[in-house]
């Protein structure tokens, strides 16, 4: 599953910013709409190998994540 390891780059990333653990798993949730703040979210957008876009945060992580995923399956059936 390529989603879980962007997932879990998205992850580290944010603990590499001092961020709570619970404080994470409620941004890569995407069931609230909570992000970090915006300087975080710019970096991470900059961040080689993640390149997270800024506005893919709260409401629209879930949807992101799918199209991730869905982009990991088509690679996978070539």
């Amino acid at each position: 599953m390529e989603s879980n390891k962007y997932k879990e780059k998205l992850k580290e990333a944010l603990r590499s910013f001092g961020l709570a653990e619970s404080s994470i798993i409620v941004y890569l949730a995407g069931s609230q709409d909570k992000k970090p703040n915006g300087e975080i979210r710019y970096a991470i957008s900059q961040m080689k190998g993640i390149k997270h876009p800024f506005n893919a945060w709260g409401l629209n992580m879930k949807e992101y994540l799918k199209a991730q995923e869905q982009k990991a399956n088509k690679k996978e059936k070539k």
